[in-house]
């Protein structure tokens, strides 16, 4: 009985048409991008929870805004069809010129989806993200602000490709949601800390290697198996 079954499901999976097996398009590659607005990140930097709301992590304190930055990563997608597409983003962003002895660096990775209103060989895409991150800064003095968060992106971005290859440039706004946050003294002390605002705009270019060729034909009719 066994014996019978699986190979007239073996027979039907040889009939299925090739092109159901068929994806759309898809592709993977680096980015490379930087904030645009606002002139540091992030925009307000959390405050003490007790004593002077005025006081916590600060340029006084050691810890600094990114007054410039580089983002760095990867970023990969996958065609549904025509119009719905998936993907991950996922990199650094490494904060630049802040001075001796301090430094930024925040890392996050977003689950994506963009909405493609598709041409012969150039596409616009409207979608966004959301996913889970981590930001964190040192002062030259070892103090250190470590903020764990959810960002949630939306982004407009144009992408032009051929066969094999795709070059898309975004601009993005995106919200890196706190979860937890945490502030140590260089004395070792942690005092809690809360607040900040962690809003930014920017841009990014990225570059994918796969397949961008869609298919263009119709499976044939499905052939059935003769009955017993």
């Amino acid at each position: 009985m066994l014996r019978p079954m699986l190979l007239t499901l073996f027979a039907a999976g040889l009939t299925t048409p090739a092109l159901a097996l068929d994806t759309w398009m898809w592709g993977l590659g680096p980015r490379i991008g930087t904030q645009v607005l606002p002139g540091g990140y992030p925009n307000r930097l959390p405050r003490l929870a007790d004593g002077d709301p005025d006081s916590g992590p600060r340029t006084d304190d050691g810890i600094v805004q990114m007054p410039h930055d580089l983002m760095l990563g990867g970023r990969g997608v996958y065609y549904i069809d025509r119009h719905h597409r998936i993907g991950f983003d996922g990199g650094t962003m490494i904060g630049l010129g802040m001075g001796q002895g301090r430094r930024g660096t925040t890392w996050d990775f977003l689950f994506t989806y963009d909405y493609a209103f598709q041409g012969k060989a150039l596409d616009l895409m409207l979608g966004g993200g959301a996913g889970f991150g981590t930001t964190g800064f040192r002062g030259p003095d070892d103090q250190r602000l470590r903020v764990n968060t959810f960002p949630v992106r939306v982004q407009v971005s144009g992408m032009a490709r051929d066969n094999t290859r795709a070059y898309e440039l975004g601009v993005f706004a995106q919200y890196n949601t706190p979860s937890s946050t945490t502030y140590t003294l260089p004395s070792g002390d942690q005092p809690n800390v809360r607040g900040g605002i962690w809003f930014t705009t920017g841009l990014q270019i990225s570059v994918f290697f796969g397949d961008f060729n869609p298919p263009t034909g119709t499976p044939g009719p499905v052939r059935r198996l003769p009955e017993d």
